[in-house]
């Protein structure tokens, strides 16, 4: 971490709204890590998993709804991938739970212009470029070109969405402090309590800055990569029904007999070894982070089997995910029970390039029910 830096570009977007742990170094980054490992934990995990149900259903409800007891098409299906990825982050990350019809009639606080919500999906929509204009270029940019609208929009959701996060914050921090003090399976509630739990001499452990910075992260730098690998997921079950006929399968298995009984996190999520091996294949495959970048702090050396390397200092130095991701030393044939079989692909290419989750299955009686990948070699979200 103190040779191969974040860089200061990497501030620009990412850092938009406060400092944060994926745009910080040093100490700030050492000090951030510890609070956030902390809250990341089974008890976020719970809360995301009830949320994404609830989401769901709401989907299903629209689709059959359609159909009236027939069969429909829709291709809005991406968009309602976007839409759930967007309610739990909300729901999950500051606790702002969002029916799925509900929020078509939500109204925006007196004196804005957008709700949470509303501001929440503008800002993440910019992430990828426009977020590092200024406001007041976004309210000048000339009506007779592209992109008139959409900047118009931004630039009220640039400032309203930082003041909704504080406001949601504030409400927490109120809550918290009154008489049951009991915080709640968020993020931005389990946050709050391991930074000032960890704080020392009365200080909280993150400043309101990096509050804001990590909270951004969380519910909004995530959400297109999350609704992307969601939307691959479902186009390769959709080219490949050997592999959702296998899921199904597991499916049944897990589910409870009963359909009006409760899908419980603690009983079904460790049973999910084939939903899971589809989720790594699929970011194995199709990766977020295509590379990571780094800024050499100092004159680095770099020795392998192969060669050794010189890299000079304030160098940008790219790890490549996709190229590790079908490294034919690791992936090929990896839990294939029968490896002369062709891919599954329509190309005759190596397996490494085919989609199957199976290679993340290991033999029973091993020790992890899923493969391990050595460090390093496996880095989806950088």
């Amino acid at each position: 971490p103190r040779d191969f830096r974040q860089p200061a570009t990497t501030d620009l977007i990412i850092g938009r709204f406060g400092g944060n742990v994926l745009s910080s170094n040093d100490e700030s980054w050492a000090k951030q890590r510890k609070v956030v490992a902390s809250v990341i934990n089974e008890r976020i995990s719970k809360t995301v998993f009830n949320e994404s149900i609830v989401q769901t259903e709401g989907l299903l409800a629209e689709v059959y709804n359609k159909a009236d007891g027939k069969t429909t098409d829709t291709n809005q299906l991406f968009d309602m991938m976007k839409k759930i990825t967007i309610h739990v982050l909300s729901g999950a990350g500051m606790g702002a739970n969002v029916d799925w019809h509900s929020n078509a009639n939500e109204k925006p606080r007196e004196g804005y212009k957008l709700t949470y919500i509303e501001a929440c999906k503008t800002v993440i929509e910019a992430v990828a470029g426009p977020i590092v204009l200024p406001v007041w270029f976004m309210k000048s940019w000339p009506s007779f070109l592209p992109g008139h609208a959409f900047l118009q929009n931004l630039a009220p959701a640039m400032v309203e969405f930082p003041i909704h996060t504080k406001h949601l914050l504030d409400e927490e921090r109120k809550r918290t402090s009154g008489q049951s003090g009991e915080t709640r399976s968020n993020i931005m509630s389990q946050l709050l309590k391991a930074s000032e739990t960890d704080g020392k001499d009365g200080k909280a452990m993150l400043s309101e800055d990096e509050m804001m910075g990590n909270l951004f992260v969380f519910t909004s730098a995530g959400f297109d990569t999350t609704a992307n690998t969601l939307s691959y997921a479902l186009v390769l079950l959709c080219r490949y029904p050997q592999w959702l006929d296998w899921v199904l399968e597991e499916v049944d298995n897990v589910m409870p007999q009963d359909p009006s009984e409760p899908v419980d996190y603690v009983s079904i999520f460790p049973k999910i070894v084939r939903i899971m091996s589809v989720m790594l294949e699929v970011l194995r495959l199709f990766t977020p982070v295509i590379h990571v970048a780094r800024d050499t702090n100092a004159p680095q050396t770099i020795e392998t089997s192969h060669a050794t390397y010189h890299i000079p200092a304030g160098c940008f130095t790219y790890i490549d995910g996709v190229a590790l991701h079908l490294d034919p030393d690791l992936w090929r044939d990896l839990n294939n029970k029968s490896p002369e079989e062709a891919p599954q692909t329509a190309e005759s290419r190596a397996d490494e390039y085919a989609f199957r989750p199976s290679r993340w299955v290991n033999p029973p009686g091993s020790q992890s029910a899923l493969f391990q990948p050595p460090r390093g070699t496996y880095v989806p979200w950088s």
